[in-house]
């Protein structure tokens, strides 16, 4: 399985830290709309992310339920059709949850930072260290 280091924060300046993280990239930030839905498991998390209607993620991770940075473990598989597997999924596990965001997406060659505007979270904050 591939790793990353997540650090979480919620922001009060959305717009400034969209502009400083822009900055400090070394590409330009990406648009992204994303809706997240989190399937019943018996262990781990289970998410599709949906990009756009003919592009998903389906992402496994596992994580411990702790403040500050936190491990993930973490396996993904592309799906063109994300509303078929979708169906499939609910049908065999359920859906546990589900969230919508936009926001940016900066990358660098070994971590990358996302900031959005989700429901329930609000304005926040991912930084990934690969």
């Amino acid at each position: 399985m591939a790793a990353n280091i997540e650090i979480k924060a919620r922001v009060k300046d959305f717009d400034g830290l969209a502009r400083r993280a822009e900055a400090l990239s070394d590409t330009p930030a990406v648009k992204l709309q994303q809706e997240d839905t989190f399937f019943n498991t018996l262990g781990g998390r289970l998410k599709l992310r949906v990009l756009a209607p003919d592009h998903g993620e389906l992402i496994y991770y596992t994580r411990d339920d702790a403040t500050g940075p936190k491990r993930s473990d973490y396996l993904i598989s592309m799906t063109p059709e994300p509303e078929a597997l979708k169906t499939v999924l609910a049908a065999a596990w359920g859906i546990g949850a589900s969230s919508a965001s936009s926001g940016c997406s900066t990358g660098w060659e070994t971590h990358g930072s996302t900031w959005t505007r989700s429901r329930g979270w609000g304005p926040s904050w991912n930084w990934r260290l690969c």
